[in-house]
């Protein structure tokens, strides 16, 4: 089982992401995989917790609210180039926190709800400056059997996106969870598909939203309509069930944005990378029965277009 969690801690020079992958998990329970975790400016760490049964490490299982046995607290410690003092941190049973590196201290206290845990921090200006791309660590327990492996990714705070779980780019962060996702991840450029009608022009697929959020239902209530190929042309090659079809990285809950949630992709295009600059694309909104909207990505140009009029499209997920 995976874990998602947001780490926020003031005067950070730099932004962490952390990948928390939980071992010896049967794979019927595991959500979700290679989620990322960002570090960035603030006070407070929440750490929402996705749906799990139990978390098992050594001989000993645990529900989610882990850790509460102070004979056997969960630590981490590094593994690789760095010695095995250089980083730390710790969750102890009393509800202290610790985090170290260098010989930086960050404490802070953790408490814990089912399915989440927040932690208060401490304040170390340069603690996170040390960090090095890709190494890695593993999370033991007090008898030593391997929990997690974690990798950290240190990267400039101005970074606007950076690696989803799918290896995807996250490019929107709504800043909490609501209706099962936070986060918007665009699929690589090497997914993208060029020359894609939208569906036929003259049937109304009715009950498209235009708002971020909207994409995922907007794309299921498209392929309903159209199913395996689209009515008046035959062709089995149209935006939504293209998106809804695509599998990444062992993903397949992508989706054609709605309006909005292209938007925010335009917004995002240098970073994100690999659009067509001199082209429009599709968004899964539905204007009526002969037009559906693009979004132009030489310009903040978005405008309803003929459904049948062939345009690129790249899927996103949300998580």
């Amino acid at each position: 089982m995976l874990f998602y969690r947001e780490i926020e801690v003031p005067s950070m020079k730099k932004i962490l992401y952390i990948v928390f992958i939980v071992m010896l998990i049967p794979l019927s329970m595991l959500a979700a995989e290679n989620l990322v975790i960002k570090l960035s400016n603030g006070t407070v760490l929440r750490i929402p917790v996705e749906t799990i049964e139990s978390i098992t490490f050594g001989s000993e299982t645990t529900d989610p609210t882990i850790p509460t046995d102070p004979a056997n607290p969960l630590v981490g410690k590094w593994i690789g180039t760095e010695n095995d003092t250089g980083l730390g941190f710790e969750f102890k049973a009393d509800g202290a926190f610790i985090y170290s590196k260098n010989g930086l201290d960050l404490s802070g206290t953790w408490t814990s709800t089912d399915k989440k845990l927040s932690l208060l921090m401490g304040s170390k200006e340069e603690l996170f400056t040390y960090y090095v791309d890709n190494d890695n660590l593993s999370l033991y327990n007090s008898t030593g059997t391997t929990v997690k492996l974690v990798r950290v990714i240190t990267q400039s705070p101005n970074t606007p996106t950076y690696p989803g779980a799918a290896s995807g780019l996250v490019f929107y962060d709504k800043g909490y969870y609501s209706d099962g996702w936070r986060y918007l991840e665009a699929a690589p450029a090497s997914s993208e598909w060029s020359e894609v009608v939208w569906g036929a022009a003259g049937v109304v697929v009715g009950g498209t939203g235009s708002q971020v959020g909207d994409g995922e239902l907007n794309t299921q209530r498209i392929v309903s309509k159209f199913g395996d190929s689209v009515p008046f042309g035959g062709g089995t090659r149209y935006a939504a069930k293209l998106c809804a079809d695509y599998t990444y990285r062992g993903y397949d809950d992508w989706f054609l944005p709605s309006k909005a949630e292209l938007e925010l992709m335009y917004q995002q295009r240098v970073s994100i990378g690999g659009f067509s600059t001199a082209s429009n694309y599709w968004s899964s909104t539905e204007e009526n029965s002969l037009s559906a909207w693009i979004q132009g990505f030489s310009s903040r140009y978005q405008n309803a277009w003929t459904k049948n009029i062939p345009l690129p499209v790249r899927a996103v997920r949300a998580f």
